[in-house]
């Protein structure tokens, strides 16, 4: 019960804070960005000073509080890469360096790391953050001081599609997006299950979620049985259930945070319900599979991970290597170690000047990432910020406390 306490928390604590988003962005965030930026942007140097021995890269992500777990992870990621690329003789003869900031899981620590990174440090891109609503908090002194900021997690479609590409302009990622892992269930769904039910979260999370996914069943002409919304953080989800079961739905495409998770599972335990779990990433979750290993058999989910795919294997023995221990957090270290090797070919493309940088990251085309499936491939493009897209969920089905990988 601890454990499911905790986790269920966490949830609460992530959609607590993503509901801040919009406060995020609005006046308060600019005034505190201002306050603090004041120094003029035109006095930063565009071009790595040729007296540098190092290139400097900022990191901006938690590495304490309660996503602490999901930044550290993802820095050792950025660390293999590091290192492969340093070992290999950096760029232009010179090694890079990753000046690292903890932004605790904090929007306003978000800020004031940012602007030390730009201001103090002079990095040439930001790599960061672990979630979208830090993510948010960082991009308004990163666009303003027009800076790449390439997050290695945020999911958030609001930064990388319609309006949002142009508000952020400088903003690239590697996040496995809603519009990519909504789809990704769907299709699935529809190929082996007659009658869908959608359950999902009343935090702003699982209303972007829910709104993708409405986008999807439309474009393909279908209508879930149902639609229904749990409370965030509520240990008993039965009266949900009861509603989707009544329906005769054989298969619920389920957003929920790991806490709330680890609930539905015992949910569906409680009043026998055997529908098929099409999970969105909380279901993945190492923390998911620990407190509920058994209630997690058979369920189907996402990760960002492919076993079956050598460069990803090769990963795995990378990350042993440095740790001692087998990856975990269901392949972000992957998607960290992505970031930095393609913000490197942007540099190297730039010759290292910030101001080309953005240019440089909209050529590359054809990188093939060991995150996403083996068919996953990144281009991105002037009107396209979004590196894993729609081969960048992994498909995975929940055996004995294991990913297994199913399409």
């Amino acid at each position: 019960m601890m454990a499911l306490q905790i986790l269920a928390n966490r949830g609460i604590f992530l959609e607590e804070n993503i509901m801040k988003e919009s406060k995020i962005v609005g006046a308060a965030m600019r005034i505190l960005w201002l306050a603090i930026f004041i120094v003029s942007l035109g006095t930063f140097t565009t071009v790595a000073n040729a007296q540098d021995a190092e290139i400097k890269i900022g990191v901006l992500t938690a590495l304490t509080g309660t996503l602490g777990h999901m930044g550290e992870t993802d820095l050792i990621g950025m660390q293999i890469a590091l290192d492969e690329i340093n070992q290999g003789g950096g760029i232009q003869g010179k090694k890079i360096k990753l000046i690292v900031e903890d932004n605790e899981g904090n929007p306003a620590k978000a800020v004031t790391g940012a602007t030390k990174l730009i201001q103090k440090d002079n990095v040439l891109a930001i790599i960061g953050c672990e979630v979208s609503f830090t993510t948010l908090a960082a991009l308004q002194v990163t666009t303003e001081a027009k800076i790449v900021q390439f997050s290695q997690g945020a999911t958030a479609d609001l930064m990388t599609s319609g309006p949002g590409l142009n508000k952020y302009p400088y903003f690239f990622r590697m996040g496995l997006g809603d519009k990519y892992t909504t789809k990704k269930l769907i299709d699935y769904g529809r190929k082996h299950y007659s009658k869908s039910a959608v359950l999902s979260d009343s935090g702003p999370a699982g209303q972007s979620f829910k709104g993708a996914l409405e986008k999807h069943f439309t474009a393909a002409n279908l209508v879930p049985v149902f639609t229904e919304t749990h409370t965030i953080g509520s240990p008993d989800k039965t009266p949900e259930l009861l509603k989707i079961r009544a329906t005769g739905a054989d298969a619920i495409i389920i957003q929920a945070m790991p806490g709330d998770a680890i609930s539905v599972l015992r949910g569906m335990n409680q009043i026998g319900y055997k529908a098929q779990i099409l999970g969105h990433l909380g279901f993945g979750e190492t923390g998911t599979l620990g407190a509920a290993k058994e209630l997690s058999e058979g369920v189907i989910t996402l990760v960002s991970h492919d076993l079956s795919k050598k460069s990803a294997l090769g990963f795995v023995e990378k990350y042993k290597k440095r740790t001692g221990v087998t990856m975990e957090a269901w392949g972000r270290p992957m998607q960290g170690y992505d970031s930095v090797m393609i913000l490197a070919e942007a540099l190297r493309r730039a010759k290292l000047d910030k101001t080309k940088l953005k240019e440089a990251i909209e050529s590359i085309k054809g990188y093939k990432p060991v995150s996403g499936t083996t068919k996953n491939v990144v281009n991105f493009g002037p009107k396209d910020h979004d590196g894993n897209q729609d081969e960048g969920p992994v498909l995975v089905k929940i055996v004995k406390g294991n990913w297994v990988t199913i399409e």
